[in-house]
């Protein structure tokens, strides 16, 4: 009987060797779909069930999953999402299409679209590159091969594929390792990419993600490389999505660069004055007809509003420190983009969405361009070897200026989720009042309300 393994070895040999590619494809691919099947329904036992979404989450998310797959080549599976209802953050895949995010994930990441896609896209990788499928092998050695065999020799399959379901859940709770897990990091931001996600949101959900290794080293955190060194590695793979600099021709003289402009606000309720050293010192209020007191006590050296005006972004500067503070309309400090630098921080722009906020870091070396994410701790520095001055962020990319030479430098493309519309309502009960008017004396009439009744 111990040379059971080996005579099905052979057999598969003898059969891959004459077979076509498709059919070894298609093989393969059914005993991977046999053991991730397998594999789905202890998980979900495990994670305490199905979680039901609200329609709009739901649809939310299989549009993510379409575009995701939608732009893989050579698709081999049928891709699924579960939502497993247990508050522990995590998300996995399996064998066969099969993927996996849990409730506390979702809550995690806000329902925010590019986390969402990161998330996925990061678990569609493993399925893609055969981590599951590769570690499963190794961890049951030879034995499982007589299982595959069969499934070539189109043998009814036994308990080996429980045996090895039951082997793919340790791997997948038991987590990948370090190099596997970069691999699907970078396979990720190809899928992004090209289904137009932002490749920066893999690093958004690392960065929450971070926050949390922080506080628990325990559970999925312990099984994984360490976050800070998968966001290091990542960033200039995501710094090379962005498109340029491209020579657009040669700047206009007479354009300057954003910080040398007075600022509007887009709802026309404040009005900016600065000094001739070009320190703003008041914001007038025309809504209360007054000067807001707000910078009374700092020297804010540039000030920008966002597209909608939401916020107010600021350049401070504090014993000879720079500061870049974002404010809302009401004169609270929301969030500290960047504290205490030593380089001047200069011509801030939003972007067109407002999402993000490009400026300058002068040094030595000359003005560098950075962005940065609103509400995230992610700085991208999208030029390493480039220094120009910003002029403005247009639809069609940052217009920046070196000497005399007017360059674009082209985000990635980013398209937004459309759910389908109108989108459909879960119907609910409802209530009419019947009525019935009486006559009461001559042209005198009454409205008598009878008990309600549902429909």
């Amino acid at each position: 009987m111990k040379i059971l393994p080996l005579v099905c070895i052979l057999i598969i040999c003898v059969f891959t060797t004459t077979a076509s590619a498709n059919q070894q494809t298609s093989f393969l691919a059914k005993f991977e779909q046999s053991i991730g099947q397998s594999a789905r329904e202890q998980l979900i036992t495990a994670y305490g069930g199905e979680w039901k979404l609200e329609l709009h989450q739901y649809l939310q998310l299989q549009e993510i999953l379409l575009r995701l797959t939608t732009s893989i080549s050579a698709q081999e599976n049928t891709y699924s999402l579960t939502v497993l209802n247990t508050p522990i953050v995590n998300a996995f895949s399996l064998p066969g299409g099969f993927v996996f995010i849990t409730r506390g994930m979702l809550d995690l990441v806000k329902y925010d679209v590019q986390k969402l896609a990161a998330v996925l896209a990061h678990e569609i990788a493993h399925i893609h590159a055969k981590h599951g499928i590769s570690a499963m092998l190794r961890r049951l050695g030879l034995s499982v091969m007589v299982e595959l065999g069969k499934f070539i020799l189109e043998v009814p399959p036994t308990q080996a594929v429980q045996v090895a379901a039951q082997a793919l859940i340790e791997v997948v709770q038991s987590g990948y390792s370090r190099e596997a897990e970069f691999q699907a990091d970078l396979i990720a931001i190809q899928y992004l990419q090209e289904a137009h996600f932002d490749p920066a949101g893999l690093i958004h959900v690392l960065s929450d993600l971070a926050e949390l290794q922080r506080a628990d080293s325990t559970g999925i955190f312990a099984s994984h490389p360490d976050i800070s060194e998968r966001i290091n590695r990542l960033l200039p793979v995501v710094v090379a999505c962005w498109q340029g600099p491209d020579h657009v021709g040669q700047a206009d003289p007479r354009v300057k660069c954003s910080s040398d402009h007075l600022p509007q606000d887009p709802l026309g309720r404040y009005q900016v004055e600065h000094m001739q050293s070009g320190t703003f010192v008041s914001l007038y209020d025309s809504q209360n007809n007054c000067i807001v007191d707000w910078f009374t006590d700092f020297d804010v050296q540039e000030l920008v509003f966002a597209p909608d005006g939401s916020l107010i972004a600021t350049v401070v500067r504090q014993d000879g420190l720079w500061h870049l503070w974002l404010w809302n309309r009401y004169g609270m400090i929301v969030e500290h983009v960047i504290s205490n630098c030593t380089q001047r921080i200069a011509n801030m722009v939003f972007s067109p969405d407002g999402s993000q906020l490009a400026y300058n870091l002068y040094s030595l070396a000359g003005p560098q361009l950075q962005v940065s994410f609103i509400g995230e701790p992610v700085k991208l520095n999208i030029t390493p070897d480039f220094t120009g001055e910003i002029i403005a962020w247009q639809t069609g990319g940052l217009l920046v200026t070196d000497q005399n030479d007017l360059y674009r430098i082209i985000p990635p493309e980013i398209t937004p989720v459309t759910l389908p519309e109108p989108v459909p309502r879960v119907l609910e009960p409802k209530y009419r009042v019947k009525s019935e008017i009486w006559q009461q004396e001559g042209d005198v009439y009454i409205l008598k309300k009878l008990p309600t009744e549902s429909w």
